[in-house]
């Protein structure tokens, strides 16, 4: 004769206010069971008051998980307690109709269940990524993210919608050729400049002359951030000399702050 075996597939289940715990009765070793154990929070062992198996543990708080272990008993002692089970009570939930099938094992905890649900229906969520990727179909809130992801040198909140959506579809042409000739080009077609480039080889290091013949339609507060474009697109050994043709003025070559100024007649050079 011997004490009970040991339970080994306690499982438990939530109800408002309460814990249903179920197991099925294990190997009495040679004497009848007589009643079974349970146990709360590794707490006091409490006698279900039957041999069958089962016991409902009432006066919990919702939404508060506890621990349990249960254990059979017969004439020669106890069994050795059953793995833990946690249990989190609440109110049942009346929409179901989203739920998947668990994968989970049967002593995972609540907030385990809860993650296993939410993540199961982010697929539904419908997230149109080839029109996000496409700077053409990019929602225009979104816009910015795509050129952050796609390495845009300079990003201005205040350009027209087309001239970010050029922007952010140039930039990897961009970054391809940097350093050459068509860089600087291209960064300056982006921003609908009518340019004229001039190619002065001096010495060790190369220099270009860049006129920008429609001025009159560049704001003073763009100049810096046409600088710093041609910046990013250049060789790092190239100077250039900037020239704003037919419309500049000395005021809005100085407000630029940057290099040189000379003027004669219209045209500003800005030196680099």
């Amino acid at each position: 004769m011997a004490a009970p075996e040991r339970i080994d597939d306690l499982t438990g289940s939530p109800l408002p206010g309460a814990a249903k715990l179920a197991w099925t009765k294990p190997g009495d070793g040679g004497s009848p069971i007589t009643g079974h154990q349970v146990r709360i929070d590794g707490r006091a062992w409490t006698d279900t008051g039957s041999a069958e198996a089962g016991f409902t543990w009432p006066g919990l708080a919702n939404g508060r998980e506890h621990a349990f272990e249960a254990r059979a008993v017969n004439a020669d002692g106890q069994a050795p307690p059953s793995d833990v089970v946690r249990v989190t009570p609440a109110w049942p939930r009346t929409d179901t109709s989203n739920d998947v099938q668990t994968l989970l094992p049967p002593n995972a905890t609540a907030m385990e269940r809860a993650l296993e649900q939410a993540a199961s229906r982010a697929s539904k969520v419908p997230v149109p990524i080839a029109d996000v990727w496409n700077p053409a179909t990019c929602p225009p809130s979104v816009l910015p993210w795509l050129a952050w992801a796609l390495s845009v040198d300079r990003w201005d909140p205040d350009w027209p919608i087309a001239t970010k959506r050029q922007v952010v579809a140039d930039s990897i042409g961009v970054h391809r050729r940097k350093g050459t000739l068509a860089a600087v080009e291209q960064v300056l077609e982006d921003i609908g400049a009518v340019y004229d480039i001039e190619e002065r080889p001096g010495g060790q290091a190369f220099r270009m002359a860049i006129a920008i013949l429609n001025s009159g339609s560049i704001l003073t507060e763009d100049i810096q951030g046409i600088r710093e474009q041609i910046d990013g697109a250049k060789r790092r050994s190239v100077r250039y000399d900037l020239s704003l043709q037919a419309g500049a003025s000395l005021a809005v070559a100085a407000a630029a702050g940057v290099g040189a100024v000379q003027v004669a007649d219209v045209t500003l050079e800005i030196s680099a």
